[in-house]
């Protein structure tokens, strides 16, 4: 039987039943389509729960072991002697997922022998060279979800640990197809800044906090960051041509463990390790004196910026070497709510204290506010609107991080979208013609809005960027227990979610909000649940939103998840003193 582990057409054999490695390798532009080809698809292993929960023990494991092997391998390649928690900083985002993707498809191939089907695999020679990353935000963005990059490792995978025949399909190696993006020198931030350290905090450097434009100014008044800050691939020196690849193998192929897995992953190592921390690594080091950073502040700050921005982490890695504090705010997901939920762990492993929007599960974390919202006042609820809007969201079809409460591969992907179909069509025709679809544009893909589309053509669709809740609309339907959901709660805006129970999973501590909350209404754990709902309700939405029962659950599951300062100005001098 043959063995399909992307969705490139020349990897299936016609009149020939195909074996897919997952359902991902179907090409389909849309949920709808039809493959008409034939073939056969392997269940996903962590389709059981219990394995996952179990397998994210060994990973966090796996992590903690890689983050010191990596502190030995760098230091003695740079001749530096930086601490664990340093390069945990610098490494943590790209490293989880070098190690969880990787992991993924080792079980998905594992899965493979299991079965004891006698298969042969068509695959592409590529060029190991051209995967390697710039930086984090290449591998953790793009690369990783590319075709080419997952065949190329499912490709590894079986060529070093089954008996499985491959056949490669041309002789020359290919040059892979990974989107990566240039970094932009800011020359004007970099001039304007040397001026405005001068008059900036020396003690504490805060960037990308997630405030509102009020609060942002007060902040930034109140403790003087007048810096221009640098966002993502700015400022870095990534230069095209200088990989190592000999210095690579040496440095970062310690494949000596007794453990399969692990020393798979050494051999992998050289050709996914982003050289912003190996070849690029001293002269971005250089260049961070250049850019007027405080010298060695007491408190860093931050919202987003430690997830992927490669510039920032070595400034924070560098200063809290050297004693600086550094906090980490959450900026939105579902934090202190999903079971299992990978960002959460890693940025209370890497902070000195995290500021929830409410919730505390350690002692590191501290119950704060939801802080985008500081100053926004609750959303005016007019009763002249009167149409409903549904917020979707772009998810990839290849299996992605675990970060529960969004589809996380296919299978999922597929029911979050009949979800919202299914929703559409259980709706009066009434409310049907009411229906708004909101959608962001992504680099990789538009499956989720080509679904919809191609099941609703005459819906309006319309894309933007900007908050939903500041868009005019009677009530919100989210999809995903993620930001918005906590947004329109917090904004006080109508929403109802529809929560997938197969990919939303909820922490044992949050149940009994998600018990109060499916009470009232407020969450379904059905489309047909919803729909109804909105049928019954929807020309007296606000007399159910705003009784005394729903608005009083409404503030108990805010007080936890989206809590809403009282004295703003009080709260925001009181950060730094936290």
């Amino acid at each position: 039987m043959n063995l399909v582990i992307s969705d490139h057409k020349a990897l299936w054999k016609k009149n020939e039943k195909n074996f897919l490695i997952g359902a991902w390798c179907l090409s389909q532009k849309n949920r709808f389509e039809k493959d008409k080809r034939k073939y056969q698809i392997q269940k996903y292993h962590w389709d059981n729960q219990t394995k996952l929960k179990k397998d994210l023990k060994y990973l966090y494991k796996v992590y903690h072991f890689f983050v010191k092997k990596l502190q030995l391998i760098l230091n003695n390649y740079h001749q530096t002697n930086f601490s664990t928690r340093y390069y945990e900083i610098l490494l943590s985002k790209w490293l989880w997922k070098f190690i969880l993707f990787h992991f993924d498809r080792w079980e998905i191939v594992k899965d493979l022998k299991k079965s004891k089907k006698k298969l042969n695999c068509k695959i592409f020679p590529f060029d190991k060279k051209y995967f390697i990353p710039a930086d984090s935000y290449d591998y953790c963005t793009s690369t990783i979800f590319s075709n080419d990059w997952n065949h190329w490792v499912f490709s590894e995978i079986i060529s070093s640990s089954t008996n499985i025949k491959t056949i490669e399909i041309k002789n020359k190696n290919i040059i892979p197809v990974v989107n990566q993006i240039d970094s932009k020198k800011t020359i004007f931030k970099s001039l304007s800044n040397k001026f405005l350290s001068f008059i900036s905090s020396k003690e504490l450097f805060a960037q990308s906090m997630g405030f509102s434009g009020k609060a942002k100014l007060f902040f930034n008044s109140h403790y003087k960051q007048f810096r221009f800050f640098y966002p993502k691939k700015s400022n870095l020196i990534l230069n095209s041509f200088d990989i190592n690849i000999q210095d690579r193998i040496i440095f970062l192929s310690k494949s000596n463990n007794k453990n399969k897995f692990i020393n798979f992953l050494f051999t992998q190592l050289p050709y996914n390790f982003p050289k912003i921390f190996f070849e690029n690594y001293k002269d971005n080091i250089d260049n961070l004196k250049k850019l007027s950073f405080p010298k060695n502040p007491k408190k860093i700050m931050t919202a987003y910026d430690h997830h992927f921005n490669d510039l920032f982490n070595l400034y924070v890695a560098k200063n809290v070497e050297n004693q600086s504090k550094f906090y980490i705010f959450q900026h939105g997901g579902s934090y202190g709510i999903s079971d299992n939920y990978t960002p959460e762990y890693f940025d209370i492993s890497i902070s000195d204290k995290f500021f929830s929007w409410g919730w505390k599960n350690n002692k590191k974390v501290v119950p704060f506010y939801l802080q985008k919202h500081f100053f926004v006042s609750e959303i005016n609820q007019y009763k002249k609107r009167d149409r409903i809007v549904i917020p979707t969201t772009e998810f990839h079809k290849c299996p992605v991080d675990i970060a529960p409460g969004r589809p996380r591969y296919k299978n999922e992907l597929d029911s979050y979208i009949d979800n919202i179909v299914l929703f559409i069509k259980k709706l009066d025709n009434k409310n049907k013609k009411k229906v708004s679809i909101k959608y962001l544009e992504e680099r990789n893909t538009d499956y989720v809005r080509e679904s919809i589309y191609y099941a609703y053509p005459n819906l309006e669709f319309f894309k933007s960027d900007k908050n939903t809740y500041k868009t005019n609309f009677k009530i919100c339907v989210e999809t995903a227990n993620s930001t918005g959901f906590l947004e329109g709660m917090h904004l006080n805006h109508p929403v109802i979610l529809i929560l997938d129970k197969k990919y939303s999973p909820i922490r044992k501590e949050a149940k009994k909000y998600f018990k109060l909350l499916h009470k009232l209404k407020i969450v379904h754990y059905s489309s047909d649940s919803a729909a109804n709902f909105i049928n019954k309700n929807f020309e007296d939405i606000l007399k159910w939103w705003n009784s005394s029962e729903t608005q009083k659950v409404r503030k108990f599951f805010c007080n936890k998840f989206a809590k809403k300062s009282n004295n703003t100005f009080l709260d925001i001098k009181k950060i730094a003193k936290k």
